[in-house]
């Protein structure tokens, strides 16, 4: 439904900042509808194991090339 978690998230990732949306949402007053527009959120950072100080395992290490692999148009290079 359009609260699942894999529903939500696959909105979310369809959308830039500035992006608008037109949501049907129904509150007390009954039914309307609202616009949203996106923007990045100021709080969610993202950081590399080692800048936050943590350890990078090897399976950090696999999942971390795996995902980048998934999204390269090109093959990457090995790092040992």
């Amino acid at each position: 439904g359009a609260g699942s978690g894999k529903a939500i998230a696959e909105l979310i990732s369809g959308h830039k900042p500035g992006d608008r949306s037109i949501f049907a949402v129904t509150g007390r007053s009954g039914p309307r509808e609202v616009e949203v527009v996106w923007s990045a959120s100021p709080t969610i950072t993202v950081e590399t194991f080692e800048k936050t100080g943590r350890k990078l395992t090897p399976d950090v290490r696999k999942r971390r090339e795996d995902w980048l692999r998934s999204r390269s148009l090109a093959a990457l290079p090995k790092f040992d």
